[in-house]
């Protein structure tokens, strides 16, 4: 009988993408377990699968026969002193294999770093990878490309504002990593205003950019510049 700490995993894709259910359902996953690194096999009696079933055994060896002719299974069979020992290892259709954490695996986290620090030279570089900050770039990685987010370190580089070249207050990666800052920074709302008149300076009664009011609000509370 199986020991009441013990347990078998039920994966999502197992019923999704596979469609098993009842028998199969259970005698797969208890094997899966088994050889989910790809290297282990189960070597169990069928009495194991029988208790955790509360089946026959030739229930058992009829679900993995079944199991094995629909490609779900892989059965190995070797002869040791005249004994044959069989063993199974679960197989996972290519269209299945864990496509969540392929996604995430892919993810080149360090090169968003590495890009933020090469492209934003005014800003305070990005020295730990932390798992916040990977938690970040993921986030923000389900609705921006990785060229969308160069832009926005583009942008905060060009800046006036943000790079601190006009006020006292530096974007930092977490700032920009942030979603709503990602998103204004890339709508340009921190973009300098260009020169209209002479000097090389803005028109006196040209608009002020969306920076500046948020820079101008924030003396006003404060008394003094430093947050945004």
């Amino acid at each position: 009988m199986p020991k009441n700490e013990n347990y078998i995993t039920l994966m999502g894709w197992m019923v999704n993408d596979l469609h098993l259910k009842g028998n199969e359902l259970i005698v797969y996953a208890a094997i899966y377990g088994f050889s989910q690194d790809g290297v282990g096999e189960f070597a169990g009696s069928l009495s194991y699968l029988s208790d955790w079933l509360n089946i026959t055994r030739q229930t058992v060896i009829n679900t993995l026969n079944s199991l094995v002719k629909k490609g779900f299974l892989i059965k190995n069979k070797q002869t040791i002193n005249g004994v044959q020992i069989v063993r199974y290892k679960a197989k996972i259709p290519d269209h299945v294999v864990s496509a969540p954490e392929k996604t995430k695996s892919a993810i080149d986290y360090q090169g968003i770093v590495d890009d933020y620090n090469r492209t934003c030279a005014s800003l305070p570089k990005c020295i730990k990878l932390s798992n916040s900050r990977r938690t970040a770039i993921e986030a923000r990685l389900k609705s921006y490309s990785p060229e969308e987010l160069h832009m926005v370190f583009q942008k905060a580089e060009d800046s006036a504002f943000l790079s601190g070249r006009k006020s006292d207050f530096q974007a930092t990666f977490d700032w920009l990593m942030k979603d709503s800052n990602t998103a204004k920074v890339l709508d340009g709302n921190y973009d300098d205003r260009k020169a209209t008149s002479a000097g090389n300076q803005p028109s006196p009664d040209a608009p002020l950019a969306d920076w500046e009011k948020d820079w101008l609000r924030d003396m006003e509370r404060a008394g003094k510049g430093g947050e945004a």
